[in-house]
């Protein structure tokens, strides 16, 4: 579905120094603030990542409660149906993470989706509320990734505590202390939430393990047994399993990680049994897959046998002699076009395989136990992929040959159909849609029907 690229273009973060208004976050209005460098400097009177709240205007922001409104959009752009956004983003000091992110952010990077939601949420009325009055979710950003890297997980926490600590000493402390449970924070490296502290907030991640990360050899077995009156015990020998999950489905949101391209140079009948050729590359005869089953990627790694929860290194080790499993350590990018199946494993936390087989029309085998996929809660995920457990994998290559051509053509018609849910594209892509509506369904009192993407079956 488009190059592999994950390039675009974006002239704001080549520019030694950024003035223009549409290299900030949101609208950045020149009657309200300067854009410098990325951040939009306020004038007086007005606060925000793009200076669009009044300071004395926020609606209450010391006020435990909060009221959902719902009036008809003034007709500036956003869409949204009339109704008013339900989303309050609060802009934390820049030196808490944004000046990071503006260092590193250049559109072209796996962990850029917290970048990428931000600027899309500030312009869109029919989410993004401006006064905290107006809203049921509140987002509080972290940039994490660009702070402390992909895997340093332990330091998210401690970014986060930094801003809970930033909001506690602010006007917004009792509002936190009464809703934090609708408080959002974005944690986008391989790890998510992991060793992040409980603070009860909504947790957005790409890594979707419902235990704890030392628990994920054995994600079903985990079960938290400790409380008040028995807490976790002193000695680090002994497992405690009041640790919490990485991710707890029903309150954290799995997102797509950023991932952005351009399906137009990308044509193939989706009713036919033979796979799409990349651009410039004539299609192979009817029938004439090239694989069964792929896989490239490392096997190895400092965190074995935790990486990729041993899911990798067992396909490997059954299936990599046999015939038509194209099972490699590297390989041309090809064989994403021409493969039947294409594994879909994780790898140190989340992993990139399932978007890759979505953007190239591969039907994906997901086999990571005890790991929710991204926005799981609204995909059919049962229209376009497969699912196995580890204790399947001795056995994959009859489960794979049972999978006839109807069927894996109607697999693969839906990962065409779903792929745009995986890409965060401004024009082709709609990752940004099925989050809002995804966001929208965790909003109190919110009407989410009109938010719903069209290519979702009806409820």
């Amino acid at each position: 579905m488009g190059q592999l690229s994950q390039k675009e273009t974006d002239e704001c973060f080549s520019a030694g120094n950024v003035t223009s208004s549409v290299c900030c976050l949101g609208r950045c209005a020149p009657s309200r603030g300067a854009c410098i460098r990325g951040v939009c400097h306020c004038h007086s009177g007005w606060r925000g990542f793009d200076c669009t709240e009044p300071v004395n205007g926020s609606g209450g922001g010391g006020r435990r409660g909060f009221v959902v409104n719902v009036r008809e959009d003034d007709g500036s752009g956003g869409g949204g149906g009339g109704r008013r956004g339900f989303v309050y983003v609060h802009a934390p000091p820049p030196e808490l993470g944004l000046h990071n992110m503006l260092r590193f952010q250049c559109k072209k990077n796996s962990y850029d989706a917290d970048w990428h939601l931000v600027r899309r949420l500030l312009r869109d009325r029919s989410a993004h509320a401006v006064k905290l009055a107006d809203a049921s979710l509140f987002y509080l950003p972290t940039w994490a990734a660009f702070s402390w890297g992909n895997r340093a997980a332990r330091k998210f926490g401690w970014a986060a505590n930094r801003l809970v600590n930033w909001l506690r000493q602010s006007e917004f402390a009792e509002h936190w202390a009464a809703n934090r449970s609708r408080y959002m924070m974005y944690y986008t490296a391989d790890m998510g939430a992991c060793a992040v502290p409980a603070y009860g907030t909504i947790n957005l991640a790409h890594w979707g393990l419902t235990s704890p990360w030392d628990m994920q050899l054995q994600p079903h077995q985990y079960t938290p047994n400790a409380s008040a009156a028995h807490p976790c015990p002193a000695d680090r020998s002994v497992q405690c399993l009041d640790k919490p999950p990485c991710f707890t489905p029903r309150r954290d949101v799995l997102m797509p990680f950023y991932s952005a391209w351009n399906p137009a140079n990308f044509s193939a009948d989706t009713t036919a049994t033979s796979p799409p050729a990349p651009p410039s590359l004539p299609p192979p005869e009817p029938g004439a897959w090239q694989c069964e089953l792929y896989f490239a990627g490392s096997f190895a790694h400092a965190f074995a046998p935790m990486y990729s929860q041993g899911v990798r290194q067992a396909v490997r080790d059954a299936h990599e002699n046999r015939s038509g499993y194209c099972i490699h350590g590297r390989a041309p990018n090809l064989l994403w076009f021409r493969s039947r199946f294409c594994l879909a494993a994780g790898g140190d936390g989340f992993g990139d395989r399932l978007t890759r087989a979505m953007r190239t029309g591969c039907v994906p085998v997901i086999i990571q136990p005890g790991v929710e996929m991204p926005l799981e809660e609204v995909l059919p995920y049962e229209d376009f992929s497969l699912r196995f457990g580890f204790d399947d994998i001795k056995v994959l290559h009859k489960r794979l040959a049972a999978v006839d051509a109807t069927e894996h053509a109607r697999l693969r018609r839906n990962v065409l159909r779903y792929g745009p849910a995986f890409n965060w594209h401004d024009e082709h892509g709609l990752a940004y849609e099925y989050v809002r509506y995804a966001l929208c369904r965790r909003a109190a009192n919110v009407p989410c029907a009109h938010l719903r993407p069209r290519a979702l079956p009806r409820e």
